[in-house]
C-alpha cells in the first residue's frame, strides 16, 4: 500500500487479484481486516494504473466517486451478478456462491474509458442492496489501469471541441459542491454571482479546495442549478 502522490487519506492498493471471489469478500471484511487499506477520499487527476478501496461515507455526498478530475468518461456497459454470502459466527465473509435469483448481494462492474484519453480506463466494482446509491454497500473499487503505453494526457474541453482548443477543460463537478451551492442559493438576499463565491470560500478557494471538482464552474452553472 502506498499514499497516492502522498495525499493522505487516499491509498493505492496492490490485490492479488480483480476477480469478484477475491475482491467481494476483501470489502466486506475489510473495515475488520485492513482497516489501513481503505481511502477516504479520491483519487484526484490521476493518470496511472492504480486501485483503491473507497468509502463512500468518507465523501461529501456518495456520487463523488464519479468525479476524479479527468474529465468525461464514457460507461462500456453494467454487469451485474448475483451472489449469495456465506458468514462464520464472527460474521466474517467466508464464501461466495453465484446464484441465478435470490441472492443476498448484487455485484456491479462498470467499466469506463476516459474520452480524453481512450487508452485510460477505469472500473468501478460496487455491492449493492438495492438501486439507489445509498443502499449500496459502503466500500466500493475504484481501479484505473492503461490499455496501451502509460503517458501524461491533457483533459479535453467539454463535447466535440478538439483537444487543442482554447475551451477550458471539461471536469465534472461533485454532488457535494452542488449541493453546497443549493444551500448558498436557499440563504436570503444570495444572487448566482455570491452563492458562487460562497461555495469556492466554502470549499477552501480557489488554491485550496481538495479538487478542481470541489468548486462550481462559473456563474452558468450556479444559475443552471437554480432554475
Amino acid at each position: 500500500m502506498s499514499l497516492f502522490e502522498g495525499h493522505e487519506g487516499c491509498n493505492m492498493v496492490t490485490l492479488e487479484s480483480l476477480e469478484n471471489p477475491f475482491i467481494i469478500p476483501l470489502l466486506m471484511n475489510c473495515r475488520k481486516d485492513n482497516p489501513e487499506l481503505i481511502s477516504s477520499r479520491m483519487p484526484y487527476s490521476i493518470q496511472e494504473t492504480g486501485a483503491f478501496i473507497i468509502d463512500l461515507d468518507s465523501l461529501g455526498n456518495r456520487k463523488d466517486v464519479f468525479c476524479d478530475d479527468n474529465g468525461a468518461w464514457t460507461m462500456k456497459g453494467n454487469r451485474e451478478k448475483l451472489y449469495c454470502v456465506t458468514k462464520n459466527l464472527e460474521g466474517h465473509v467466508s464464501l461466495l456462491r453465484k446464484v441465478s435469483s435470490e441472492a443476498d448481494i448484487s455485484v456491479r462492474r462498470r467499466p469506463y474509458i476516459c474520452k480524453s484519453c481512450p487508452e485510460f480506463h477505469k472500473t468501478i466494482v460496487t455491492i449493492e442492496y438495492g438501486k439507489s446509491i445509498e443502499k449500496w454497500f459502503s466500500l466500493a473499487l475504484v481501479h484505473y489501469y492503461w490499455e496501451g503505453k502509460p503517458r501524461k494526457f491533457k483533459v479535453a474541453p467539454h463535447g466535440n471541441r478538439k483537444p487543442e482548443s482554447s475551451a477550458p477543460p471539461y471536469v465534472k463537478t461533485k454532488e457535494s459542491t452542488k449541493q453546497c451551492v443549493v444551500q448558498n442559493l436557499s440563504e436570503k438576499k444570495t444572487n448566482p454571482k455570491r452563492a458562487l463565491f460562497k461555495t469556492i470560500k466554502d470549499s477552501g478557494g480557489v488554491c485550496g479546495a481538495e479538487s478542481v471538482s470541489s468548486l462550481p464552474r462559473n456563474v452558468r452553472q450556479v444559475k443552471n442549478i437554480k432554475h
